[in-house]
C-alpha cells in the first residue's frame, strides 16, 4: 500500500515483476521443454504463439462479448439477462456506445506492436539459453598451472537485458501518462519506437546464431 502512494516506485515495481515474471517462463520453456527448437525463427514462432494467445484472450474475446451485447441490445434482449437492473443496462448501454472505429483499431495496433515485442523478447531469452561463450580453466599439474579453453552453452547477459527491457517498457504504461500527461497515441508512437529498436538490435542479432550455426555444422560434418 505504501508502495502505491508512490506511482514511479509502482510502475517500476509492476513493470520489472511482469519482466521477470514471463521471462523466466520463457527461459524454463527453451531451457528444458524446447531443448531442440534453439534456431533464430523458433524464438520468433515461440514469441509469436506467446503473443497471439494474449490478442484472442483479451482483444478477440472481449470484442466477442462486445458483439454480442450489441446484437441483444438492439434486439431488446439485454434485459432479460438475470441480474441486470435499468441503472445498469443504461451504464452498459454507454460503454457499447463509447466503442468507436478509432478505439478499435488503437487496440489492435496496440496488440500488433505487443506482439512484434514479444517475438523480440523470444529471441533474446533463446539466446541466453544456446549462446556460446568461452570458458577459461585452470589445472594444476606437476608441471604448474595450465590454462585451457572451453566453450560452454548459457549467457545469462541476454535473459537479464530481455527482462530490464520488458520492465522498461511495461513501466512506461504507468509513468508516462502519470508524470507526463501522454495519452494513448503518444503512447502507441513510444512503443513503436520501442519496438523498432528492439527489432534492429535482434537482427542484428541474428548473425550470431548464423555464425553460431554454421560453427556446429562444420564440426559435425568434420567429427
Amino acid at each position: 500500500q505504501q508502495m502505491a502512494q508512490i506511482p514511479w516506485l509502482y510502475s517500476l515495481f509492476l513493470g520489472l515483476t511482469a519482466g521477470i515474471f514471463e521471462e523466466t517462463g520463457r527461459y524454463l520453456a527453451f531451457r528444458f521443454v524446447l531443448k531442440k527448437e534453439r534456431r533464430f525463427e523458433d524464438g520468433l514462432l515461440f514469441g509469436l504463439g506467446h503473443a497471439g494467445m494474449e490478442m484472442i484472450a483479451l482483444l478477440g474475446l472481449t470484442y466477442l462479448n462486445n458483439i454480442l451485447l450489441a446484437l441483444m441490445l438492439n434486439s431488446g434482449m439485454l434485459d432479460t439477462l438475470p441480474g441486470l437492473d435499468a441503472a445498469a443496462i443504461e451504464l452498459l448501454t454507454q460503454q457499447l456506445s463509447g466503442i468507436t472505429l478509432p478505439l478499435i483499431g488503437v487496440a489492435l495496433y496496440e496488440r500488433l506492436v505487443t506482439l512484434a515485442l514479444h517475438m523480440g523478447f523470444s529471441v533474446l531469452v533463446l539466446y541466453s539459453v544456446r549462446a556460446k561463450r568461452p570458458v577459461r580453466i585452470k589445472e594444476k599439474s606437476d608441471s604448474g598451472v595450465q590454462v585451457s579453453y572451453a566453450v560452454k552453452e548459457g549467457n545469462p547477459f541476454w535473459f537479464l537485458l530481455a527482462v530490464l527491457l520488458h520492465g522498461a517498457i511495461d513501466s512506461m504504461i504507468g509513468l508516462l501518462p502519470y508524470y507526463f500527461s501522454v495519452e494513448v497515441w503518444g503512447l502507441e508512437l513510444v512503443f513503436t519506437l520501442f519496438t523498432a529498436l528492439l527489432a534492429g538490435g535482434v537482427f542484428l542479432l541474428k548473425r550470431r546464431f548464423d555464425a553460431e550455426d554454421a560453427g556446429d555444422a562444420f564440426l559435425q560434418n568434420n567429427h
